[in-house]
């Protein structure tokens, strides 16, 4: 069960390398939505009618953060931001 801790592990930094701090921590919320689904499909636990609302609230959260965000900064900063690309908290590279 070790290797498979580090591997996450090691995906999760470098998915925060190059999206950055930012986004990547919105993402962590992603956590109790694979454990219950995980849960269901392995340890055959009942999907409630609650489990859907959370999933449903955690994912509107994220997508919420993730586009409200950038519509929010590109109003701010009077430029057009485009999706995945050259946000606001990850430097240029070139």
């Amino acid at each position: 069960m070790l290797f498979p801790s580090i591997f996450a592990q090691t995906l999760y930094i470098r998915g925060n390398e190059l999206i950055g701090g930012n986004r990547a921590g919105l993402f962590i919320n992603l956590v109790p939505i694979f454990g219950t689904l995980l849960s269901i499909v392995i340890l055959r636990e009942a999907f409630f009618t609650y489990h859907a609302v959370a999933l449903f609230m955690v994912l509107g959260g994220i997508w919420l953060a993730e586009h409200g965000g950038r519509k929010l900064a590109s109003r701010a900063s009077g430029r057009k931001v485009e999706p995945g690309f050259g946000n606001s908290d990850t430097p240029p590279t070139g």
